[in-house]
C-alpha cells in the first residue's frame, strides 16, 4: 500500500471514526448525570426529608438566559468580520499564518469589547436599583 492510499484509508477511518466517538461521549455524560441525579434523589428519600424539602432540593433551577450571551457573540463575530475584512483589503490568504493571527485578534478583541460593555450594563442595572430604593 503506497501512502497515499494510506493517508486516503486513514481520512475515511477518521472521517466516520470523531462523529461516532463524540455520539459516545455524549451518551456517556447523559447517563452519567443520570446515575448521580437518581442517588441524589435515592439520599435524598434515605435522610426522611419532608415532601416540601424533597421538591426544593430535587427541583432544577430555571434557566434563566443568559442576557449578555448575545451581546458576548456579536461582538465576537464582529471583531472577526472585521479581521476578515483586513485580511481581504491587505490581500492575505488563508495560506497565510497572518491571516488565521488576525481573526484571533480580531475574536479577541470583540470579547474585550463585550467584557467592557457588561461592565457597564452591570453598573447601570445597580445604579438603578440603588435609586428605586
Amino acid at each position: 500500500m503506497n501512502p497515499i492510499q494510506f493517508e486516503g484509508l486513514m481520512a475515511i477511518i477518521l472521517a466516520f471514526a470523531i462523529p461516532i466517538l463524540a455520539i459516545i461521549m455524549v451518551a456517556c455524560v447523559i447517563i452519567k448525570r443520570n446515575n448521580q441525579r437518581n442517588e441524589l434523589r435515592k439520599e435524598i428519600i434515605r435522610s426522611g426529608a419532608s415532601p416540601e424539602m424533597t421538591k426544593l432540593l430535587i427541583a432544577t433551577p430555571n434557566k434563566k438566559r443568559d442576557k449578555v450571551v448575545a451581546l458576548r457573540w456579536g461582538s465576537t463575530l464582529v471583531g472577526v468580520g472585521l479581521a476578515a475584512l483586513v485580511c481581504h483589503l491587505a490581500g492575505l490568504h488563508t495560506e497565510d499564518i497572518y491571516t488565521w493571527l488576525y481573526f484571533a485578534l480580531g475574536g479577541g478583541v470583540g470579547l474585550i469589547v463585550a467584557f467592557v460593555l457588561e461592565m457597564r450594563l452591570a453598573s447601570l442595572q445597580t445604579a438603578d436599583k440603588e435609586e428605586e430604593k
